[in-house]
């Protein structure tokens, strides 16, 4: 079980790092358009990675012959989406540390400038905020405890709904 838990995980870390990469060569972080379809296709990335809960749900029906039970299957889903978040945050951190250590310097200037905000105290707040955020990211523990617990915290939502939906779909 660990196994198929491991290796769904991993297919599943590896979708969502394959698509941000993607999302980042194709709509570079240069204007607000752009910005949002890099964006976009990270989160995309994310719940199409999640959803590989469901072939680890497949695969331990396989092995034990029947569906697993609701908490096993839960299980299933949380540790699917606890080695798909390391994997995301490993990513992340050689993504933005390694490969393009300018992305959080261009992610954070299109987030200020997606505000609408130019000039004055409003602009001033939101650019120290948005840099103290960015600051904090480039330190590669953080950015890494960031992305994975992004991934967690979305992971958790399915780990609990997959199995429902998984019995349901496939009579119990």
């Amino acid at each position: 079980m660990t196994l198929n838990i491991i290796k769904w995980g991993a297919i599943g870390g590896l979708i969502m790092s394959i698509l941000a990469t993607l999302g980042y060569a194709i709509f570079p972080l240069d204007n607000p358009t752009t910005f949002q379809l890099a964006a976009l296709t990270g989160y995309i990335g994310m719940f199409l990675g999640l959803a590989m809960i469901w072939p680890a749900l497949s695969g331990a029906k396989a092995q034990l012959g029947h569906a697993p039970a609701l908490l096993p299957a839960i299980g299933i889903g949380l540790g699917v989406a606890l080695v798909a978040g390391v994997i995301f945050g490993l990513f992340n951190v050689l993504y933005s540390q390694v490969f393009m250590p300018e992305f959080l310097d261009n992610y954070y200037a299109q987030e200020l400038a997606h505000t609408g905000l130019t000039e004055g105290p409003e602009y001033d707040q939101k650019a120290e905020q948005l840099n103290a955020t960015r600051d904090f990211l480039k330190q590669p523990l953080n950015g890494f405890f960031a992305m994975a617990s992004a991934v967690w915290a979305l992971g958790i939502v399915y780990a609990l709904i997959l199995p429902f939906v998984y019995r349901w779909a496939k009579g119990k």
